[in-house]
């Protein structure tokens, strides 16, 4: 999985030495809420190491699960994914998810636009033309996130994590044309 830094942040690749954080992180009900319906908080060690497994199996170009830490303390702030949903599109293309979820003593800094912003950027240079969120209508925080992306809120919500959920769109720029004066 590529490592990504931005001004503030590195997101790389979850490790096993990571276990204690990703349970004390996903045992917060807050946390879980808004993952859907069928979400459960994280209850032992082994349930983390097991997800840290699962996180780093995703080796795609463009895609991945990502610990986020802070780039000048190396404290971890939450996490970050880019990946099939398992639904598709109408032409059978798998949909690409992007989500985040941070700890709350790390939300309200930005951390989750700047870091979906890298990711968005990773993905589509690795040819993902279409990134979706799907966000809790609850979910005010999130909602706003995919505002500052430049995100689109589509017109039919999307059945999915066991609930409906809103739907929020990022497509590939096109290049600008150049005049041929």
């Amino acid at each position: 999985m590529k490592q990504l830094i931005t001004t503030r942040l590195r997101l790389r690749a979850w490790q096993p030495t990571d276990a204690e954080y990703l349970l004390s992180l996903e045992s917060l009900p807050e946390i879980v809420r808004f993952l859907g319906r069928d979400a459960r908080t994280m209850a032992t060690i082994e349930e983390a190491k097991a997800s840290i497994q699962r996180r780093r199996s995703i080796t795609t170009q463009g895609q991945g699960i990502w610990a986020v830490e802070e780039r000048t303390s190396a404290k971890l702030v939450g996490n970050l994914l880019c990946k099939p949903v398992g639904i598709t599109h109408q032409d059978g293309s798998a949909i690409i998810e992007i989500g985040w979820h941070l700890h709350p003593s790390a939300q309200g800094n930005g951390y989750a636009t700047e870091a979906a912003e890298a990711v968005i950027d990773y993905a589509q240079s690795c040819g993902v033309d279409t990134i979706s969120a799907f966000v809790d209508p609850l979910n005010i925080a999130s909602v706003k996130v995919c505002e500052r992306l430049g995100m689109t809120l589509q017109v039919l919500p999307k059945h999915v994590y066991g609930q409906q959920m809103l739907h929020f769109q990022v497509m590939k720029k096109s290049p600008k044309l150049q005049d041929n004066y």
